[in-house]
């Protein structure tokens, strides 16, 4: 048996998908805290039962096989782009979110969870991965341009107050 496992996530992931985003959010509130704010319940269980089952928001998540516990998730979803007339239409399997437990940070996890999410855009006929990173995280920045992701548009902004 394999040391770990990609699955979509279950009802029994709740906790450990709790833990994650929770952690997710902490960092959020660090970097930016003008836009995000300190939330210690920032995924009910009836909010996470509903995206599980609304079939547009999905879960994939790491398993450690030899613990029985989840250490990983990617939330993403499918966005269609129709055709405009400045642009093509297109595809794309946006990440919203990968979240690694720190303890197995700097492993593969994530990489594995991205490769994955590849996989499935090529079977499915997606045409591109694409998210959103906070500019002052530098660590998951080069994460992502370490594997083939490239910058696409900048956001800038000035705080007013």
């Amino acid at each position: 048996m394999d040391k770990y496992l990609i699955r979509r996530a279950k009802e029994e992931d709740y906790k450990s998908i709790k833990e994650l985003v929770q952690q997710l959010q902490n960092q959020h509130v660090m970097y930016d805290p003008l836009i995000f704010k300190k939330n210690d319940n920032i995924l009910s269980f009836e909010n996470y039962i509903n995206k599980l089952t609304n079939e547009i928001q999905y879960y994939t998540v790491v398993e450690d096989t030899y613990l029985n516990k989840v250490i990983a998730v990617a939330i993403w979803e499918v966005k269609v782009y129709r055709e405009t007339i400045k642009t093509n239409s297109f595809i794309t399997l946006y990440i919203d979110n990968i979240v690694v437990y720190n303890k197995y940070r700097r492993q593969g996890v994530g990489k594995m969870l991205l490769r994955y999410l590849e996989q499935y855009a090529k079977e499915e006929g997606i045409d591109t991965l694409s998210l959103k990173v906070n500019a002052h995280n530098y660590d998951v920045m080069e994460f992502y341009k370490k594997n083939n992701f490239e910058e696409e548009f900048i956001t800038m902004r000035i705080n007013i107050r």
